[in-house]
């Protein structure tokens, strides 16, 4: 990690004790350092940020300072804008404490120099990712050979959203030997629950009166169209034939109506999308859409509307079926 001595580079604070502008004499500042404690020139520490920490800067600094956008290729970015100078930064060691902690280090204060090297979904969402060496290396210099090995939190990403309650629970168990201090995940996960139930209760009511609609509305076609059933029955239709064809108009019509509804609501989607691309700012979590259209989605809602217009015709169509023909020819 050393580029060799650095010795006689000039000190870093003035006949008052003031510090002065920092002077690399390394031969590339672009990745080595002066090292303030032993006089070597080292290589940079490499950091990775997050794409929130991107968003966070487009929001936040760059309006309120004037500064160009930056895009998800924030290493491009700086160094077509700034030049590769603009990567470069310096991290404080011993500078500032946790809030919480009364671990207390007599180490002096020092400074490190850093590089961004990238942006990565993986890295933490707020602050600067950097090689574990490095820190453990620091912790050890700064708070003991307890701190080296030990871990002050964890970071898990769950493939199933479903599972953030479950696995709140599992953490509060004793035999795993972890502590939950902030249960923000799972009242998140609560509220999700909540406000999804909500919507099932909402839609199952929708489906509920859509099926009263739909056998309403049957009714009074079956009403209308007696004398038709009554002559199907006379030329020899049989009760099941009444039925089929009763059954088969309702479940075109929940076909029809299912693609009319998906068609709508693509296009809604599209509308809004567009619109809030262009009108709505960047911020951290933005979604690149707001719905949600998968195929077994599109394929449910088609086979939903099948299915309930099909139990909503069900009993005017059985009623149709055991209409008498003699009977349904008299009357007008």
């Amino acid at each position: 990690a050393d580029a060799g001595s650095a010795a006689g580079a000039p000190p870093t604070t003035g006949p008052d004790g003031k510090p002065l502008p920092y002077y690399n004499p390394c031969p590339d500042p672009d990745v080595y350092y002066c090292d303030d404690t032993e006089r070597v020139c080292k290589h940079r520490v490499p950091v990775v940020l997050s794409s929130t920490v991107v968003e966070l800067y487009n929001n936040q600094f760059a309006k309120s300072h004037g500064m160009p956008m930056a895009d998800q290729d924030l290493v491009k970015f700086l160094i077509k804008s700034r030049g590769l100078s603009a990567m470069r930064f310096s991290i404080g060691l011993g500078n500032t404490t946790i809030a919480g902690t009364s671990t207390m280090t007599k180490k002096r204060p020092r400074r490190v120099e850093a590089v961004v090297v990238g942006v990565s979904s993986r890295a933490m969402q707020v602050g600067v990712t950097m090689p574990i060496q490095y820190i453990t290396r620091w912790n050890k210099e700064y708070m003991g050979e307890d701190a080296a090995g030990a871990y002050s939190s964890i970071i898990v990403k769950l493939k199933d959203r479903n599972q953030l309650a479950p696995f709140g629970e599992w953490l509060k168990d004793p035999a795993q030997g972890l502590r939950l201090e902030d249960n923000l995940g799972e009242r998140f996960a609560t509220v999700i629950f909540v406000i999804r139930l909500l919507f099932l209760i909402i839609s199952i009511a929708i489906l509920v009166i859509a099926i009263i609609n739909i056998g309403h509305n049957f009714f009074i076609q079956v009403s209308e169209r007696r004398r038709e059933i009554g002559i199907m029955r006379a030329v020899g239709a049989t009760e099941s034939d009444v039925m089929l064809i009763v059954l088969g108009e309702a479940a075109l019509i929940g076909i029809v109506g299912g693609l009319l509804g998906i068609g709508l609501a693509l296009g809604i989607g599209w509308g809004w999308n567009t619109y809030a691309d262009a009108n709505i700012p960047r911020f951290p979590f933005k979604p690149e859409s707001w719905f949600e259209f998968k195929t077994w989605i599109w394929g449910s809602a088609l086979g939903f509307s099948t299915v309930f217009c099909i139990l909503g015709g069900y009993l005017p169509a059985r009623r149709a079926a055991k209409m008498e023909p003699a009977q349904a020819l008299a009357q007008n």
